[in-house]
């Protein structure tokens, strides 16, 4: 598992800097991020859905937010690159 990333009043600013990092590191860093998001581990103790469960938030509902974030992300680099 990747190691978890740490929180900040800006994780959109930081999302978006981390996926669109040039460097090679930046992408990967934003795909862990990713694959622990989306994988559905409850044993695991610092899965991100236990996480999101000792937050009172919804993994499902943040799931979709980040889904949602990259079609628009694709959409406008499709845009750009046209």
């Amino acid at each position: 598992m990747p190691p978890v990333m740490g929180c900040s009043g800006g994780w959109h600013r930081n999302v978006h800097e981390i996926r669109f990092c040039p460097r090679r590191r930046g992408q990967r860093l934003f795909r862990e991020a990713e694959e622990w998001i989306m994988h559905d581990d409850p044993t695991w103790l610092c899965s991100f859905v236990n996480i999101c469960h000792i937050l009172g938030l919804d993994p499902d509902y943040l799931r979709q937010g980040l889904r949602h974030w990259r079609a628009k992300q694709s959409m406008l680099a499709l845009k750009q690159a046209a």
